[in-house]
């Protein structure tokens, strides 16, 4: 069940399936974070994702909107974002990219697996926090390196 499931959950959170959609949603956006989560549907750490963020959308939804984008369908705005990770969260407000400091250094992606609701929910949070106090960059509730993983 679980990739029948994983994909499943895909389809409970809202997708965009062109640039032109992923540019829509991310402009449409005032008041909210945007989190956009790139990866393949089919893949397992982005099924593992996904189960996370649907169990999380109900509480973030005041502050965060969620949106799925598989990579396949809009390679440019990969490259664009110099995205590596086969699975990836970015997150916008009012248009702007956000950035997110850990482990001493900055990302405009989380590459890192987030596995849980409570994870994600403080990720959301301190991003969100960030983006109404006016800055671009925000330090990551979770301390994560980038050679050695979770510290």
């Amino acid at each position: 069940c679980s990739r029948v499931c994983g994909i499943a959950m895909a389809y409970l959170l809202h997708a965009a399936h062109s640039t032109l959609e992923v540019e829509q949603v991310v402009g449409s956006e005032q008041e909210r974070v945007v989190c956009l989560r790139l990866g393949r549907t089919y893949d397992p750490s982005c099924m593992q994702l996904d189960e996370v963020l649907v169990a999380s959308s109900a509480e973030a939804q005041q502050a965060i909107a969620l949106c799925t984008v598989d990579v396949d369908q809009v390679p440019d705005i990969v490259a664009t974002l110099g995205i590596r990770s086969s699975t990836a969260l970015v997150f916008f407000y009012r248009s702007q990219l956000m950035s997110v400091t850990t482990g001493g250094q900055v990302s405009n992606h989380v590459f890192w697996p987030v596995q849980s609701k409570a994870e994600f929910l403080d990720l959301a949070s301190a991003v969100h926090r960030g983006a109404k106090e006016g800055r671009k960059v925000v330090n990551s509730p979770k301390e994560v390196t980038l050679t050695a993983g979770y510290s």
